[in-house]
């Protein structure tokens, strides 16, 4: 009687394994059926994506901007590009004036100039005095001496005129910190 009960709970056993199996195997036989069903139906189709609407013009204008800035939006962004030292001349000339007439010498060694233009509606033109310490590239609070900025709008190359608008001398402690609004 004990063999008979220990064998019948052996095949019932061997029976449920067998059963899920199979029913293991059926599943897994349905599942990869059903997907190479899915990609082999789709072998000859050409996805296209939708046509842009015709009156699309590609402009992003700020809803609630007034309309002088959305027009500074549309415009190309415009990037200082270096003088030639015969286009320069003229405004370090000038320059070196406005510095006099403020009694503000400059610096006879150790410095380097920068002259950049600006061709942008105002026709800008800067003029920079860095000391030899700064290479140009980096945060300028990093310098131990003064700078020296002289900034002209309404400039013109071929004459080398530009009306003044700033002249300015930045001491080492008034450098514009570099700052992230990151927290």
């Amino acid at each position: 009687m004990e063999t008979s009960k220990k064998t019948s709970r052996k095949s019932r056993l061997m029976l449920g394994l067998a059963v899920m199996g199979t029913l293991a195997v059926a599943s897994s036989f349905s599942i990869a059926t059903y997907a190479q069903s899915v990609v082999e139906s789709k072998m000859n189709v050409v996805m296209t994506e939708a046509a842009p609407p015709k009156e699309l013009d590609g402009k992003e204008i700020a809803a609630h901007a007034p309309k002088q800035q959305n027009l500074q939006a549309e415009s190309q962004m415009v990037f200082p590009s270096a003088m030639s030292k015969e286009q320069a001349e003229p405004f370090i000339k000038a320059a070196t004036e406005a510095f006099k007439s403020r009694k503000i010498e400059l610096p006879q060694h150790g410095y380097w100039i920068s002259s950049k233009y600006i061709d942008n509606e105002s026709k800008d033109v800067q003029i920079d005095w860095y000391p030899n310490s700064f290479d140009g590239i980096g945060p300028m609070n990093n310098m131990e001496d003064k700078v020296y900025f002289v900034y002209f709008t309404k400039a013109d190359l071929q004459k080398g005129t530009g009306e003044i608008q700033t002249v300015r001398v930045i001491e080492q402690d008034e450098m514009p910190a570099a700052t992230s609004s990151a927290k």
